[in-house]
């Protein structure tokens, strides 16, 4: 055989293999194909052990092996990189393949899968494009949007990263957004498997992904492992199964679908799909050959709307190791990006507090080495290194209007906040490694209720401890109180020590709409009442939410009209005590 048939057929084996199909005959070939060849060795247990881990992730597993046999496959791989000789590789080989066997056989769901293979290199090369000095074309695909992804065995690339060709990537949580250089996009949903093979191909090997190819764009490719579906200038969604079946939606225009064998090879000629066309392949007798209408749809025409990154200035001290001064904020509205100066959102101050913690109390953070007095301290700012939180936490949101006993924190809007779309409000925290890493779930609800409001709880940040877009703090100090805190007052007059300096905390942020809590479309806000969720034993040792910065975004464009309208009847009483760490920031569109 030339290489290329060989390739294809020691994947075809393995694939057999993995299937449970493979004959008696297909054994001792595929063992003969891993004798003597570490290269192939390698590439048979990446595949096995992908194979495990998709199983695992994604649920509905066919295979389960036990947790000892699977040691035999993946902790114990050393002697195989090895090159094999003579008698003893004839026997390993067997054995190798004997062993996967029963792994498949045997396979149950806690698998602890010992060596990661996210993120590892992938054989799909065939279509990686050389530049000049005969490298991949890496500077094609970019990865262009996060929500809340998380991959198996690494952390998230930043925003804006170029992706390296046929390099797999596990997506376990969430969903990016990758941008090809012709001007189409894919949204791949969490949990799948893929890898970029070139600057106009994404392989998906399983899982889920939305793709729009404007104009230019058309001939953009997704590769299943038996189909390979053709953009001729549409959206489409595919989904792809963990034995390969592809199911493949077209929601505009048009596109071509080959369906593979599994060894990869065409075995139909190319079939046209047109908008509100839906098939599945392989087409087999169970099913009937056709297309039909989208049921349900698996198409997604966007991320949701969220913060994207925010950037914040470093401290001007080197030993402080972190940001302090937040800058900007970038925000996704309606679908559409927007970028806020920190000068241009509407400033809040916090107004009333009530702790619900008895001892050693640590309300205040505050910038390292300041020693102003309190009363200063307090005064609002755009720090990330200081704040009041710690406020009262409860397990149940409220369903009445705040009173002067309520445990929480009130955050008063200098202006008032229309009810846009998308996110209203951001909302930053401090958080550590030792705390969830999601952020610290927190009830937000409206300060005055009436029919049709509520509150709504926060339970996951837009940016979160695991994203690239957190920003490592400057070093920071807190205030220890004597005493529980009931009032702002008891913030003024109780007697406190300084703290010690805290590093490695990170800033996260989400956005809030105001949509959730039941506000109208163009409705104006005021202000928003805080609590702690009380979901981690918070009394116990657990985690508090700690905001310091909370800042409201100015109306769309759409909405200007309305508020200017309705501005007057929502003054905000200037007449208070000393604004408290909310942020004197507006939002410039740029």
């Amino acid at each position: 055989m030339n290489e290329p048939s060989e390739k294809a057929r020691f994947e075809f084996l393995v694939n057999s293999l993995i299937d449970q199909r493979i004959t008696r005959a297909q054994t001792e070939e595929l063992e003969r194909y891993l004798l003597d060849c570490p290269e192939r060795q390698q590439r048979y247990l990446d595949r096995i052990e992908v194979h495990v881990t998709l199983t695992r992730i994604l649920g509905g597993m066919r295979f389960s092996p036990s947790p000892a046999r699977v040691s035999l496959a993946t902790k114990q791989p050393r002697w195989l990189r090895r090159t094999l000789i003579g008698p003893i590789a004839v026997v390993a080989a067997s054995l190798l393949v004997i062993a996967t066997a029963s792994l498949l056989q045997h396979w149950q769901p806690n698998v602890d899968v010992s060596r990661p293979v996210a993120m590892s290199g992938n054989s799909r090369n065939s279509d990686a494009e050389p530049t000049d000095n005969g490298l991949s074309h890496a500077t094609s695909v970019v990865f262009a949007q996060n929500s809340g992804a998380e991959f198996f065995g690494s952390l998230a690339p930043e925003v804006g990263t170029v992706l390296e060709m046929n390099r797999q990537f596990i997506l376990t949580e969430g969903m990016i957004e990758l941008a090809f250089p012709k001007g189409a996009t894919a949204l791949v949903d969490a949990p799948a498997i893929f890898s970029v093979v070139s600057s106009e191909r994404l392989f998906l090997e399983a899982g889920q992904c939305s793709v729009h190819a404007p104009e230019g764009a058309q001939g953009f490719e997704v590769e299943t492992p038996l189909a390979n579906v053709i953009d001729l200038g549409t959206r489409f969604g595919v989904g792809v199964d963990s034995s390969g079946e592809t199911n493949v939606q077209v929601i505009e225009g048009a596109a071509e679908v080959i369906e593979k064998s599994p060894d990869g090879e065409a075995i139909s000629a190319p079939e046209l799909l047109t908008a509100n066309d839906s098939a599945v392949y392989p087409h087999d007798l169970q099913r009937s050959r056709g297309v039909s209408a989208l049921n349900p749809p698996i198409y997604r025409y966007g991320l949701p709307d969220r913060i994207l990154q925010y950037q914040a200035a470093p401290a001007p001290s080197p030993d402080a190791r972190g940001v302090q001064e937040l800058l900007s904020i970038s925000v996704q509205r309606g679908g559409t990006p927007f970028q806020y100066e920190i000068d241009d959102i509407i400033p809040t101050e916090v107004t009333y507090f009530r702790s619900t913690q008895r001892d050693e109390v640590q309300p205040v953070a505050y910038r390292y080495g300041d020693n102003r007095p309190i009363a200063e301290l307090l005064q609002s700012d755009n720090s990330l290194d200081t704040g009041i939180f710690n406020p009262g936490a409860s397990k149940q949101a409220l369903t009445s209007s705040p009173t002067e006993n309520t445990v929480g924190m009130t955050f008063r809007f200098d202006r008032p906040v229309v009810n846009s779309i998308g996110p209203d409000i951001v909302f930053f925290e401090l958080q550590s490694y030792s705390n969830p890493k999601m952020g610290d779930a927190f009830h937000v609800s409206p300060l005055e209720f009436r029919r049709g409001l509520h509150s709504h709880t926060v339970r996951e940040f837009d940016i979160p401890m695991n994203s690239p877009e957190a920003l490592k703090v400057a070093g920071f100090g807190v205030l220890r109180f004597e005493h529980q805190i009931d009032s702002i007052a008891d913030l003024y007059s109780g007697r406190h020590s300084q703290r010690y300096r805290h590093f490695n905390f990170r800033a996260l942020a989400v956005g809030i709409d105001l949509s959730d809590l039941g506000y109208d479309e163009n409705e104006v806000v005021d202000g928003i009442f805080v609590q702690d969720a009380d979901d981690d034993e918070t009394h116990n040792g657990g985690s508090m939410v700690d905001p310091v910065y909370v800042g409201g975004f100015p109306p769309i464009d759409t909405d200007l009209r309305h508020v200017e309208s309705t501005t007057s009847v929502h003054q905000i009483d200037s007449k208070k005590d000393l604004p408290l760490f909310g942020a004197a920031v507006k939002n410039q569109v740029e």
